[in-house]
C-alpha cells in the first residue's frame, strides 16, 4: 500500500506513517555538507561539531507543508540551525499534516528540543496570511508568545519568537513576500 497520493510526494518528515520520519538525518548528513563544502560558507569542518558551531550562519525555512515541516526540523534539528522561519503551516508535533493539535501538545513538543539543548539561542520568525491561512496558526502563536521557553518581540537579540500575519490568503503568490518580510529580520546584518 502505497502513501502517495496523485500530485503529493512522499517524504520523510512525518507525513506518511510508512516512510521513517528521517528528513531532518537527510538534511544534517547529506544535504548541509554536500552544499556547504562545495560553496563558500561559514562551515569550516563537516563533522557533528563544525556544523553545530557554524548554526549562526543556518536558516531553516518552509511553506505551507514546508511550515509544518519547518517545525518538525526545529524538533529534530535544533542544534544545527539557529533561524527558523515556519510560513503558512502550524506545529503539528510531529503527527503530519494536522491542524487539530492542542496548543499545550504543540508547544511540549518544541519545549522538548529547547530543554534537550538549553545553551543553543535561537530565533522563530513565522509568517502567514489571515484567517483562511492555516487559523491553528495563529492560535499558537498568541499562546506559545506567553509561554516561558519564547521571549516575543522582532529582536533576535533579546527575543526568540515573532510573528507575522498579513491579509494574504494561501497562495504560492505570495510566499515571496514572507520571505522578503522574513529577510529584514533573519540575517539583517
Amino acid at each position: 500500500v502505497s502513501d502517495s497520493v496523485e500530485g503529493g510526494a512522499p517524504a520523510g518528515d512525518g507525513c506518511y506513517p510508512s516512510i521513517p520520519a528521517n528528513f531532518y538525518r537527510e538534511v544534517v548528513e547529506d544535504i548541509i555538507p554536500l552544499v556547504e563544502s562545495k560553496y563558500n560558507t561559514y562551515t569550516e569542518r563537516f563533522d557533528e561539531a563544525g556544523l553545530i558551531v557554524s548554526r549562526e550562519h543556518r536558516c531553516f525555512s518552509g511553506y505551507s507543508r514546508g511550515g509544518f515541516c519547518t517545525w518538525y526540523m526545529f524538533h529534530s534539528a535544533l542544534p544545527y540551525f539557529k533561524w527558523w522561519s515556519p510560513m503558512s503551516g502550524c506545529c503539528s508535533a510531529g503527527q503530519g499534516l494536522v491542524t487539530d493539535v492542542s496548543n499545550e501538545d504543540a508547544y511540549a513538543y518544541l519545549k522538548d528540543a529547547i530543554d534537550a539543548n538549553p545553551n543553543m539561542d535561537f530565533f522563530i520568525y513565522v509568517g502567514g496570511g489571515n484567517y483562511t491561512d492555516i487559523p491553528q496558526l495563529r492560535d499558537q502563536m498568541a499562546y506559545f508568545e506567553k509561554q516561558d521557553a519564547f521571549s516575543y518581540g522582532p529582536d533576535p537579540e533579546v527575543n526568540n519568537l515573532y510573528y507575522t500575519v498579513s491579509n494574504f490568503a494561501h497562495g504560492y503568490f505570495f510566499t515571496p513576500y514572507y520571505y522578503y518580510n522574513t529577510l529584514q529580520i533573519i540575517f539583517s546584518e
